[in-house]
């Protein structure tokens, strides 16, 4: 019993010790957020969610050139951003809609892609 005592308050005090200096690690991955640079503007994806009902639409919340916007659906088939006031932005009058949906285009051209073993030229 107090062998098995000692061996928990040893984990502990190790796990006291790295614990701390791997945190400025952590925070620091959890800090990068996806960022790309679209005509002059900077824009990074937060926040991002995937529709389980139309597998075509996003909610993501952006910030253009460090401006928070808020969570907003984008439908990625139609290439539009669709807020919550009813209204439809098309993908050239924002940038934001194009960052969002390369993630959609690319797992569009996985899912279509012929496996190798059916020799797809």
């Amino acid at each position: 019993m107090e062998i098995w005592i000692v061996g928990i308050c040893v984990v502990l005090g190790l796990s006291a010790i790295a614990i701390p200096q791997l945190s400025p690690q952590l925070r620091s991955a959890q800090a990068t957020t996806p960022c790309r640079v679209v005509n002059g503007h900077e824009i990074c994806i937060l926040r991002m969610k995937r529709s389980a009902k139309r597998y075509w639409e996003y909610r993501a919340q952006v910030s253009v050139d460090s401006i928070r916007r808020p969570m907003e659906r984008y439908d990625c088939r139609d290439r539009l951003r669709l807020p919550s006031d009813g209204t439809f932005i098309p993908y050239w009058q924002d940038e934001a809609v194009d960052v969002v949906c390369t993630l959609f285009k690319q797992r569009q051209i996985r899912r279509n892609a012929p496996p190798a073993s059916l020799g797809a030229r």
